[in-house]
């Protein structure tokens, strides 16, 4: 309340009083939010509120903001920032205070070599030029979520049986989800693994149909929707006389493959 006596000139004297003007006057108490957290925007807002409907009022119509460059900027000089992130690890370093090889600008970002053919971005204004300097970014790997450890008795690589036998199991440090199996393009086989006693753990079995000829039967284990290891072999159905028998068409591996569902 200091604050808006000193910038707004308001005399609230209780938490009633801001209250009641937070709610009667939407525009100028988010507008002072605005202003009081020092937001910095690469394009300013038209108006604070654009449009009042609820459901669907619009904030700061016209305003451009980037939220980790935001973030990022209120954080201590050597604290650590985090450059890239990809499936299982991401890259955090000291940025600031150091130096780094310029590889090119996209946007409001540079991108800058790491060593060892890795590269990461850092916010434009955060860096200038030093061509007089060189030197070596340091940075560590964070392991954060990697896939599962998939474990698969492996299956006879040709069989006169019109079923073959699939049984393993999946193993992780934090979660297993879920195990799919597919032969060819048919899901077979799924198990949820939400449920169970041990999380990091998930057993299956199962006896499936093949088809005449060549299979191709994978094994899917998700750690997460995003994090998954599949592993896949290849198993033939000959005839009762082991005579080769003709593949079916359209029962090889297809894009029509879907392991999002709980046993769709």
């Amino acid at each position: 309340m200091q604050w808006l006596k000193e910038h707004r000139g308001l005399q609230l004297e209780s938490y009633d009083a801001l209250w009641q003007w937070s709610v009667t006057d939407l525009e100028s108490f988010w507008g002072s939010i605005w202003d009081y957290f020092g937001i910095q925007a690469s394009a300013p807002f038209e108006r604070v509120l654009g449009r009042r409907d609820m459901p669907g009022a619009e904030w700061f119509p016209g305003a451009r903001l980037n939220y980790a460059g935001y973030i990022l900027a209120r954080e201590r000089p050597e604290a650590t920032a985090i450059l890239s992130l990809r499936e299982g690890v991401s890259f955090a370093l000291h940025a600031s205070q150091r130096v780094l090889d310029k590889l090119g600008t996209f946007g409001t970002f540079t991108k800058v070599n790491l060593g060892d053919d890795r590269f990461g971005f850092v916010e434009t204004k955060t860096v200038k030029d030093n061509a007089a300097a060189t030197g070596k970014i340091g940075y560590r790997p964070h392991l954060s979520h990697s896939p599962p450890l998939l474990e698969v008795t492996p299956a006879k690589l040709a069989t006169r049986e019109d079923e073959v036998h699939i049984e393993g199991q999946a193993i992780d440090g934090h979660r297993v989800l879920d195990a799919f199996i597919f032969v060819g393009p048919r899901k077979v086989f799924y198990q949820s693994n939400r449920k169970a006693a041990d999380p990091t753990k998930l057993k299956f079995a199962i006896d499936t149909e093949l088809q005449p000829g060549i299979n191709v039967i994978t094994v899917v284990a998700r750690e997460s929707d995003d994090s998954a290891t599949r592993t896949t072999m290849i198993v033939r159905r000959d005839g009762p006389n082991g005579e080769p028998l003709p593949s079916p068409k359209g029962e090889s591996a297809g894009e029509d493959w879907s392991i999002s569902g709980d046993g769709d």
